[in-house]
């Protein structure tokens, strides 16, 4: 279905989520399944439109700032996430068309100053939580104030439940990200250890130059 508009809203201390969206996809055709997989591009027989959020502030939530479950061709733009307890932005699954789902111009904060949460209370903290399917990109993306236990990063969105099984490489994609006030680890491998970031300028990772991501294992050392 068709968002209409969101833009200049807020949301702060709500037991989970500043904003949670289920599933949804702008298509042609609503009442007919967004993919078919007997054709060479399972997209093609129902295109999707883009859907726009914007301008959208979200702290001090329990959960995370952001969950985006099941989605596709959406832009997320001008995004403010600040002090969320689980993370900013949590995307979830980001294949149900062949655009990407986008989080763009956008600031993530682990703990604002004068943040009176205990360390133990954002021991576990992430920036943001990439999705466990391939179609997601973050674009111009700024992230500050992460310490202790906190990540900026965490891969394989719910990749902590057994039965949330990941098969294959899973790409997100990196552009323009910057830092300030980093002193955590940048980066939590959750359990299958699937993902591929493509860093597209080196922003991400401060090589300035375009480099791939995975995590360690023996399959690469061979």
């Amino acid at each position: 279905m068709a968002l209409g508009k969101f833009e200049g809203n807020k949301a702060h201390s709500n037991d989970r989520f500043g904003l949670r969206i289920f599933v949804m996809t702008h298509l042609k055709y609503p009442c007919t399944a967004y993919r078919d997989d007997s054709l060479e591009d399972p997209f093609s027989a129902n295109p999707s439109y883009q859907i726009v959020w914007k301008d959208f502030v979200s702290y001090r939530n329990h959960e995370d700032g952001v969950l985006a479950e099941e989605v596709g061709n959406m832009v997320f733009d001008s995004f403010y996430l600040l002090d969320n307890k689980q993370s900013g932005f949590n995307s979830y699954l980001t294949n149900r068309t062949d655009e990407e789902v986008i989080l763009q111009n956008s600031i993530i904060v682990g703990k604002t100053v004068g943040n009176h949460a205990t360390d133990g209370e954002l021991d576990l903290t992430r920036g943001l939580i990439t999705p466990r399917t391939d179609g997601f990109k973050a674009d111009n993306v700024h992230f500050a104030n992460f310490d202790g236990t906190m990540t900026v990063f965490k891969s394989v969105s719910f990749g902590y439940h057994i039965k949330k099984w990941v098969t294959g490489g899973k790409l997100s994609r990196f552009n323009a990200i910057s830092y300030a006030g980093i002193s955590s680890g940048m980066m939590y491998w959750e359990n299958w250890r699937r993902e591929i970031y493509e860093d597209m300028d080196g922003s991400m990772t401060l090589r300035n130059v375009p480099v791939w991501v995975t995590p360690s294992g023996a399959h690469l050392s061979s």
